[in-house]
């Protein structure tokens, strides 16, 4: 049993570090790019896969469609190893994670528009080159950055990150100011989603704000990898 409980803490440290150097990524390639080269077209993203499949992948939250994989990951062992001190509170939160990270993948329609761009780059048939440009334009208005379909995933797993941040902080697994981070990081990605959704089209000021947030989650999940770290070493 003891091998058992520090390999999970071992697997969920690892996962956590993955998933924060993704987010690093995340924030190093979003913080470089320009607003204004975000496409608002089936055509201009198109035009952006054709010239680069990495970024147009990015401005449709790919780095993030996979995030999702790991974070989930890491979040349902976190409720293993802790979840029996807050039994309900940690349900209700795994409940929302797996709900949250579903409805994301569903609606992400990345790997559909990069699809969709290299058929229609290779027809020769003006007919069906347009064919693909409204199936794309479809999959944009749920999947393109800041939909409202979008949406609904991404603050689902906000508000079940939160209520992990909460636990963590109610049952002393870290530092009571690094739970305090969590909450305060995940809380600032929840504003964000609902200004880009439903209040501002995306500016460098309102990139910054995410940027921040994204740095505060990651001393946050980077303080909660080196504690299980810890706990394996000691066999807590």
């Amino acid at each position: 049993m003891n091998k058992k409980n520090r390999l999970i803490k071992l697997c969920a440290a690892i996962l956590i570090i993955i998933a924060g150097l993704i987010t690093i990524l995340d924030i190093i390639i979003g913080m470089s790019l320009s607003t204004d080269s975000v496409p608002k077209t089936a055509l201009e993203y198109f035009n952006l896969f054709n010239e680069s499949k990495f970024i147009g992948l990015y401005y449709l939250d790919f780095l993030n469609f996979i995030n999702v994989f790991f974070i989930l990951s890491y979040y349902i062992l976190i409720v293993i190893i802790i979840g029996k001190r807050t039994k309900k509170l940690a349900t209700i939160s795994l409940i929302l994670s797996i709900s949250g990270s579903i409805l994301f993948i569903l609606n992400n329609g990345s790997i559909d528009l990069m699809n969709l761009s290299n058929q229609y780059f290779v027809s020769n048939s003006s007919v069906t080159m347009q064919g693909y440009l409204d199936e794309a334009e479809i999959i944009l208005t749920r999947s393109a950055h800041g939909s409202v379909s979008i949406f609904y995933g991404y603050f689902i797993l906000s508000i079940a990150n939160i209520l992990l941040a909460l636990i963590l902080f109610k049952t002393d697994f870290i530092k009571k100011y690094v739970s305090i981070l969590g909450l305060i990081g995940y809380g600032m990605l929840s504003i964000y989603l609902i200004l880009i959704t439903f209040v501002l089209e995306l500016n460098p000021i309102i990139i910054g704000f995410a940027g921040i947030a994204g740095i505060i989650v990651l001393i946050w999940q980077f303080s909660v990898a080196r504690k299980l770290l810890l706990m394996r070493k000691n066999q807590i």
